[in-house]
């Protein structure tokens, strides 16, 4: 039987989601610098997540493509600035990256961004994820979302959950990469089941929302709201103060 020329077929269905997508992120997400949140636990994080957003978590995108990893298998410490103790320790990777972050905080990104790449190419993860952000905001070298999704992807596949923040944010909504909702969502979660602040604060106000792939639950964003703020999120601490502004979203 022949389709009713009134009827929009599924792919003319899936453009426009993707351009309620894009009109989405490009008027509330990018004006905030660190926008969505985390959860108590891997396990709680799963139940939480609603119907549309697990299936989106248990199947791989077709499209974009990622970047072929191609570098040497990734070593050394996920957690946040855990490589610090590891220089107190004495390991070597450690303290060299620590030299690498010696010129990051002496104002010199140029020097800072040579160093990081020397110990990428080792295979370092920390110096992965900090090459893959200094890519992302154009700090020491020329702004590259597709370096910076090179770097932060290989990093957050192995399990820093600042280069899966990253990443996440870049499969949201970047210039020079095609957004992959789902994809964001993936890496925005993994990030926040490792209580990484910034992506529990931006889950937060996915849900506080709603969008495609995620069904507005103020409830569960009051649950990643409150949890970032636990964490130390300035940003959550804030939107906590302003009762009146958190009523808005129950109302759409």
């Amino acid at each position: 039987m022949a389709r009713s020329p009134f009827k929009p077929s599924k792919n003319a269905l899936k453009a426009s989601s993707y351009a309620l997508l894009a009109s989405f992120s490009l008027a509330f997400c990018l004006p905030v610098a660190s926008f969505c949140a985390q959860t108590p636990s891997p396990d709680a994080a799963k139940k939480l997540l609603h119907p549309l957003s697990q299936k989106a978590l248990n199947r791989k995108p077709k499209n974009p493509v990622e970047p072929e990893d191609t570098g040497p298998k990734l070593y050394g410490p996920t957690a946040p600035d855990a490589w610090r103790a590891e220089a107190e320790n004495g390991n070597q990777d450690a303290v060299e990256f620590s030299k690498c972050m010696d010129f990051v905080e002496n104002s010199d990104p140029a020097q800072a961004k040579t160093c990081f790449e020397r110990e990428a190419n080792k295979g370092y993860t920390p110096a992965v994820t900090a090459l893959g952000k200094a890519y992302l905001e154009g700090k020491g070298v020329e702004k590259n979302t597709q370096e910076a999704l090179t770097y932060s992807l290989r990093a957050a596949k192995a399990g820093d959950p600042e280069a899966q923040y990253n990443t996440g944010l870049l499969y949201l909504n970047s210039d020079g990469i095609m957004p992959n909702f789902h994809k964001a969502l993936y890496y925005l979660q993994r990030s926040a089941n490792q209580q990484y602040s910034p992506a529990e604060y931006n889950l937060a106000i996915l849900y506080l929302k709603g969008i495609k792939g995620v069904k507005q639950n103020t409830i569960v964003g009051m649950r990643y709201l409150q949890a970032a703020a636990d964490h130390n999120d300035a940003h959550a601490a804030e939107l906590l103060s302003r009762p009146d502004e958190l009523k808005g979203f129950k109302g759409e």
